[in-house]
């Protein structure tokens, strides 16, 4: 039995694509390591796929982040996590001398550094994939020695030496395809999806409209995200909220939403694409180099919207945009070949 290792963790939109892989590879074939943080997303998908019958190892590394102000909170911050960096690579070092991977698959999040690192040093292959428009510090640093960058955006390539990548589109389930649209509802169904970072906002602006009498003739779907746990939505009829669900029933989600209000992460618009849900993309503000929103800029189809939460009147434009779109539906799924960027991922580093 082969030993694999994947790295990454952190967000939705980095979990599932690695997710996406080891469910593309043969239950008995495989050993599987998972490098992670305790007690995060990345745990509890890794014990998922254990139980569906995955050799799927979870093994738990220090990690720490760099912070880019220059306040002494975030100074104090960036030295406690230089230990909790140093830590990391030991513990990664250990596990990867133990258990000898042919290779290390890198997804993103500080997480994936330290393995991806003690794999170039013990000899294994190391391979990333970069799901954005603009690469984070982490994907930067492990592409100068991976030796293959596969890409979903062509405009990332200037970032990476030309020589080791490959365009090969989003990293997407085959259990998308379980899905069959039925339209029969008359409403207009909106999905709320904003992850935890930062989500308050658009779940805030939400409730708004609501009140104001905005949303009166749609269903409204809001998948809140871990560190959105109250439920401001119990007296709204037309409301059903969700603090976490599980990607299947996100699918389920998917499958009934016309529209959506959501971030610019690139799993997620992928995902959405393939649902032919209409999109306001109301980009996350302070991720690495702006990439959310570089993110539309290439993924943009013609019927989408974007706003920005910045903006003095975001709750006013945002109702506007809902109005003009109140009853309208969509008729069926379109970007089928979105699955084809993880048969190529899979059948190259097999």
């Amino acid at each position: 039995m082969k030993t694999i290792a994947f790295a990454g963790g952190g967000t939705w939109g980095h979990i599932f694509p690695i997710k996406a892989l080891i469910e593309s590879l043969p239950k008995q074939d495989y050993q599987i390591l998972w490098f992670g943080e305790k007690w995060k997303l990345e745990e509890k998908i890794a014990n998922q796929l254990k139980n569906e019958g995955y050799n799927v190892v979870f093994l738990p590394i220090l990690a720490g982040k760099i912070r880019r102000q220059f306040d002494i909170k975030s100074m104090w911050k960036n030295f406690v996590d230089l230990f909790k960096n140093l830590g990391g690579f030991f513990q990664s070092l250990y596990y990867v001398c133990k258990y000898q991977p042919e290779f290390v698959f890198s997804k993103w999040g500080f997480v994936a550094f330290n393995p991806s690192l003690a794999g170039k040093i013990c000899w294994k292959k190391v391979y990333l994939h970069e799901s954005d428009t603009i690469p984070g510090l982490v994907n930067k640093l492990v592409g100068k020695f991976a030796d293959k960058v596969f890409l979903w955006f062509s405009q990332a390539e200037k970032y990476f030496n030309k020589n080791k990548t490959l365009v090969v589109g989003q990293l997407l389930t085959d259990k998308l395809t379980d899905f069959q649209e039925n339209w029969k509802q008359w409403k207009t169904n909106l999905l709320v999806v904003g992850g935890s970072q930062g989500a308050k906002i658009l779940i805030q602006a939400v409730k708004n409209l609501l009140d104001k009498w905005v949303l009166k003739n749609f269903n409204v779907y809001v998948v809140g995200g871990l560190l959105n746990k109250e439920n401001i939505f119990k007296n709204y009829k037309n409301v059903k909220f969700y603090q976490f669900i599980p990607q299947e029933e996100l699918f389920k989600l998917y499958q009934i939403a016309d529209i959506s209000i959501t971030r610019g992460s690139a799993t997620s618009l992928a995902e959405q694409d393939y649902f032919n849900i209409r999109k306001i993309i109301v980009p996350l503000p302070f991720t690495g180099g702006n990439h959310q929103y570089f993110n539309w800029i290439a993924y943009q189809r013609k019927w989408d919207y974007l706003l920005s939460q910045q903006e003095e009147n975001f709750e006013e434009k945002l109702g506007r945009i809902l109005k003009k779109l109140e009853g309208w539906k969509k008729s069926s799924s379109l970007v089928r070949e979105v699955l084809e960027g993880k048969k190529k991922v899979v059948k190259l580093i097999l």
